[in-house]
């Protein structure tokens, strides 16, 4: 995570420029992070006995050879900036106007916070066991389930779709 806050300089002059450049602060806070890991999971049975797996015995619903936690989701990345100008106004008491935008997920990246985990759906035709491969490039496009979004941007706050957000406020 990184956080970042830019104050432009003043101008000390009694030039009107002063109050279209003076008094601008950017602020930004970047933060990326690894996708968490996931199983590559089974679903079915083979006929070789009740409730079995893969492997004809009843077990663990993944695959040993690929073994737990072995996948990972997409990274997530979230990029929110604030841009804030101030114009002071001077009297008995200082006064101030503020004009600030905020925007949440600049780049709108997708955050993946679910997927489908299910690679293989086993089933037994006849004396045949078959495993069928759920992911892109099957013959038959209603299986492909595997590593294909079910929700994204779904984790509260944090990882929402692009927001902005414009305001001001009167301090006095």
């Amino acid at each position: 995570m990184a956080y970042a806050l830019y104050n432009a300089p003043n101008l000390q002059s009694s030039n009107p420029l002063k109050w279209v450049a003076n008094d601008w602060s950017i602020d930004d806070s970047f933060q990326m992070q690894n996708g968490l890991p996931y199983t590559v999971g089974v679903s079915g049975f083979f006929n070789a006995g009740v409730l079995s797996d893969w492997n004809g015995a009843s077990g663990a619903s993944f695959i040993p050879m690929i073994g737990p936690n072995t996948e990972r989701y997409p990274r997530h990345i979230v990029d929110d900036a604030r841009v804030q100008k101030q114009f002071t106004f001077h009297e008995s008491r200082p006064y101030q106007l503020q004009f600030i935008a905020n925007v949440f997920n600049i780049a709108n990246h997708q955050n993946i916070d679910g997927l489908g985990t299910t690679a293989y759906k086993l089933s037994t035709s006849g004396s045949l066991n078959e495993a069928v491969y759920q992911g892109q490039g099957t013959s038959n496009p209603s299986n492909n389930t595997y590593q294909i979004p079910t929700s994204s941007n779904n984790s509260g706050f944090l990882y929402t779709p692009r927001e902005i957000e414009i305001s001001a406020r009167f301090v006095f």
